[in-house]
């Protein structure tokens, strides 16, 4: 979240140099503790099945390849 907001920051306003500090501090002054973590179920809900398709693939070359 902070790296997110530091990227956004940087192509809103050029010329500021937002840090990394002051991005914590002022999500935590506006969301609050749970602002740390906006977003993140939507990536689990990404990698969950990218994780599992790729163990899968990774047994069934093994199997095939007789590793």
């Amino acid at each position: 979240v902070i790296r997110r907001r530091m990227q956004v920051g940087g192509l809103l306003d050029p010329d500021k140099f937002v840090r990394f500090t002051e991005t914590a501090k002022e999500i935590y002054r506006i969301k609050g503790f749970k602002g740390y973590y906006v977003g993140l179920s939507i990536g689990y809900i990404k990698v969950v099945p990218m994780v599992a398709v790729s163990f899968a693939v990774y047994e069934r070359m093994k199997r095939w390849l007789d590793i």
